[in-house]
């Protein structure tokens, strides 16, 4: 939300070491890690002035099953 009502681009920036930088510019890309790595995803916001704002998000992507843990009420 920009409170001066202006208009907003978004572009996400997703890395890995080793791999080419991939690119989205939309507000919610669905993105899919085919490999095992630490991602690093840069959101950065731009209004129609040209005042931007990044933030950065770690993502740890594997190959490891999920564990399940169940509790049981008696």
């Amino acid at each position: 939300t920009d409170y001066d009502g202006d208009a907003l681009t978004y572009e996400w920036k997703v890395t890995a070491p080793g791999t080419p930088a991939r690119v989205f510019r939309t507000p919610s890309p669905v993105v899919t890690f085919d490999k095992p790595a630490v991602y690093t995803a840069t959101l950065t916001v731009t209004d129609a002035k040209g005042l931007k704002n990044s933030q950065t998000l770690r993502i740890v992507a594997g190959n490891e099953p999920p564990v399940v843990t169940l509790a049981l009420d008696g």
